[in-house]
Formats: C-alpha cells, structure tokens, sequence
C-alpha cells in the first residue's frame, strides 16, 4: 500500500511538474520576445530623435555640439553608447570620446554605406542592439545617428520571471502532493480547465501590456 501510495504520489507530482513547466516555458518565451521587440522599437526612437537633435550641428559642423547633443543619451536607461558618423563612416561624435575621428569600418557598420537612407537595424541579438537614423536635410544624407542598447534590465525581469515561475510550481507541486488521493482524482479532472484559464490569462497579460507599451 505504502509503494502504491508513494508512486501515485510520485506520479501525481511528476504530472503537475511538467504541466506546469509547460507554462512556465510559455510564459517567459512569449514575454522574452515582447520585451525584446520594445527594446528593439525604443532603441529605433532614440536614435530617431538623436538624429532630429543633431541635425543643425551637423549642418553648421559644430563638432561640440554634436558631442553634447551625443552625451546626453549616455543617461538614458540601458545605452551602451550614442554616436553620429558621417555618410563616409568617420565618427563626428561619441559617448566614448576616443573613437572621434575614427573610422567605423566593421561589417556591421559597412551596411550604412550601403542604400536605402533608411532607419536600419544593424543588431538585434538578445544581449545587444545596434539601430542607426539617417539625418537627412532635403533628401541629402548629412550622417547617420547610431545607438547601441544592452538587455541587461530585460534579461533581468526574464529571470526574475523564471524564478517566481519556478516557486509557484513548486508551492502548487507541493500543494497537489498534499491534497488527500479521493480528493485529488476530482482535482485532476479540472486540470485542463486550469491550464486553459492560465493561458487565457497569459493572453490578457499580453494585450495589457501592448496597450500600456502603445500609450507611452
């Protein structure tokens, strides 16, 4: 009886672990993309408005206040650096003032010399992103506007998001573990209804937060 016992036990937490792994891994992949594609269309805006303020510097050849205008968006939350080069590639100004004057001759950074004068996503990895503006004056191509942004907030908030996933399901483990056996067969029934009711939740999380990120 005991060994019977022991394995419906066994069993019954087994069941709840990987069910309830299943949401987590859901969960944290569906808001691992959405916070990747706001970082992604944040850093897009920086480097939009980086442009727009740098446009009569770099019409006029202010070096100082390219670099000033530049500076300022090293207080922004998660920039790695700002930059404005010209269509040549040279570095006009920097948040690292060594590179002044140099040459961004990377790959990466090759692909500015290459048409449409578009806004371009240079890098969109999950630990790095790299967006460029063009700053145009009647269609002319003056430079370009360049921000790098690291993912360090957002892969914090995924692990935190794993690790409260985790404690829930062991807490719900436990809890399931406990629940007397006549009981817990009338439990189990109303598993699908629970997976069900949380990825419905999962989808109302996600709506609300694209609505509060499109109302910043």
């Amino acid at each position: 009886n005991h060994s019977v016992r022991r394995q419906l036990i066994l069993g019954v937490a087994a069941t709840h672990a990987v069910l309830l792994g299943l949401v987590i891994v859901d969960l944290v992949g569906q808001q691992r993309h959405l916070l990747h594609n706001e970082s992604v269309l944040r850093a897009e805006g920086l480097a939009g408005s980086l442009a727009a303020s740098s446009l009569s510097w770099t019409l006029s050849h202010d070096l100082m206040g390219l670099a000033e205008t530049t500076n300022a968006m090293k207080s922004l939350r998660g920039v790695n650096y700002a930059c404005i080069l010209d269509p040549s590639g040279r570095v006009l100004a920097h948040t690292q003032s060594s590179l002044v004057g140099r040459y961004a001759s990377d790959a990466i950074s090759l692909r500015l010399l290459e048409p449409p004068m578009e806004p371009k996503r240079l890098l969109a990895g999950e630990g790095q992103i790299d967006v460029a503006a063009p700053i145009l004056a009647g269609g002319r191509l003056l430079g370009w506007a360049r921000i790098g942004l690291n993912q360090q907030r957002e892969q914090e908030a995924i692990s935190r998001l794993v690790g409260n996933g985790i404690a829930y399901a062991l807490v719900a483990i436990i809890v399931g573990v406990g629940i007397p056996l006549p009981q817990r067969a009338h439990v189990q029934q109303h598993v699908p209804l629970i997976i069900q009711a949380l990825l419905q939740l999962r989808l109302v999380l996600r709506l609300a937060q694209q609505l509060f990120a499109g109302s910043l």
